[in-house]
């Protein structure tokens, strides 16, 4: 899902809380995700167009696909959050490939807890 669209006015706290409250269901597709993003970011009137996938990385699609459309971005940063089954090393290559692709930064994460930290950490770096 999209926390904060392009014309959406929401403080850093806010999208935060909303993170915390997402539970991990292991269903959701990186690759739609990411078309969204890419979506949001056309929109923006912005130069900086930074985007941020927090992910397990366990792509449940077609794996070449999400890896084309990381290509697309200028500045894909992903929070490596830890799998929920034993897919843990493929997961995180993927969280590598996507941040390497997307011309981003990975933060790797080992307690869900860890997200808001990795978050404001990204965040001070764009």
């Amino acid at each position: 899902d999209i926390l904060k669209k392009i014309d959406e006015q929401k403080t850093i706290q806010s999208i935060v809380d909303e993170i915390l409250e997402v539970e991990a269901s292991g269903y959701t597709s990186i690759t739609s995700g990411l078309i969204k993003g890419l979506d949001q970011l056309k929109r923006a009137r912005s130069r900086h167009r930074d985007a941020i996938l927090i992910t397990d990385g366990n792509a449940n699609r077609d794996v070449e696909e999400m890896f084309s459309i990381s290509r697309s971005f200028r500045n894909l940063n992903v929070i490596a959050i830890p799998a929920e089954n034993k897919q843990n090393k493929i997961g995180l290559k993927n969280c590598e490939q996507i941040s390497r692709l997307g011309k981003g930064m990975l933060v790797k994460v080992t307690r869900f807890k860890d997200i808001p930290h990795a978050l404001q950490k990204l965040i001070l770096k764009l």
